[in-house]
């Protein structure tokens, strides 16, 4: 039994292809035979659990070749990348919703500890600018966190897409938007009977809850939205920390908001005494006799 045959009957029995590097002694399997991928190699089946998702029933294993590159430089996505791929962020559209965001914070809490935090301070004590702080403090941080976070994108590996349909003359059907719905497939896993959907843009099979986000170019486990204020996806991985930042946030205005009126009515109120002129001065004498 040739090697593609036994490829084919252990794909049929729920297999999946892993890329090795190609053998002397195994050329039976030809590029016709099989689909050719980048670095060279060949598609051998294994095994793999119930348990396991189409989205890892086909993978590739990095070769010699591969391992020089970071994986960061052949992004597929339009994400942008610093520190050497450890630091990512969404594409550069999303920049100046971003910038209007750390302006909008950034302004207001000068001006606030520039003139309102002073003057409570000096009046009420330290406790409420303080308190403050924390809140700007907590905003700044769960933002970066946000941005820099890779929301849950799924990786792009080789995959095998679905049968194509019968060619018998018929139109595929069309939803109301005069779109081809998506192919899905539904497969017992651990968790239950879960339903898996082709991606056409990134080939693969994307898990229950993920969809296709449009600006980053990816599909986003868990995909909730795609923010551009905090330029990035919202997605499995960085959700508590948009939930944190949009609480800091209600937590930040509403502190700066409320410590201003209350600097405001102190110095409306109280206003501080003028330090006296030279005219003022002469004026509080009492007048000279001739």
């Amino acid at each position: 039994m040739s090697s593609v045959r036994k490829i084919k009957e252990q794909l049929d029995g729920r297999g999946k292809f892993v890329k090795v590097p190609p053998s002397d002694s195994d050329d039976s399997a030809t590029a016709a035979d099989m689909p050719d991928l980048e670095g060279g190699g060949e598609y051998r089946a294994a095994a793999w659990d119930d348990g396991d998702s189409p989205s890892s029933a086909l993978t590739a294993s990095a070769g010699p070749a591969a391992g020089q590159v970071r994986y960061y430089k052949v992004w597929p996505g339009k994400n942008r990348f610093c520190c050497r791929g450890r630091i990512m962020t969404g594409p550069w559209s999303d920049l100046p919703f971003n910038g209007c965001a750390w302006t909008t914070i950034a302004i207001p809490s000068f001006l606030y500890f520039r003139f309102a935090a002073p003057v409570l301070w000096e009046h009420w004590g330290p406790g409420y600018p303080i308190f403050c702080a924390y809140a700007l403090a907590s905003t700044i941080v769960s933002l970066s966190l946000t941005s820099c976070t890779d929301p849950g994108y799924i990786r792009r590996q080789p995959q095998q897409g679905p049968e194509p349909a019968a060619e018998d003359g018929t139109a595929p059907q069309r939803n109301m938007y005069g779109r081809t719905p998506p192919q899905q497939v539904t497969i017992d896993t651990s968790l239950g009977r879960s339903t898996f959907t082709w991606c056409r843009t990134c080939e693969l099979w994307r898990p229950p809850k993920s969809h296709h986000c449009t600006d980053c170019g990816q599909c986003v486990l868990g995909f909730d939205h795609h923010c551009p204020f905090v330029n990035n996806c919202v997605g499995v991985r960085n959700h508590v920390y948009f939930l944190t930042f949009l609480g800091s946030v209600v937590w930040l205005g509403s502190t700066v908001m409320l410590g201003t009126m209350m600097a405001m009515d102190r110095a409306l109120r109280h206003p501080r005494p003028r330090p006296p002129t030279a005219r003022s001065a002469q004026a509080l004498l009492p007048a000279q006799r001739p």
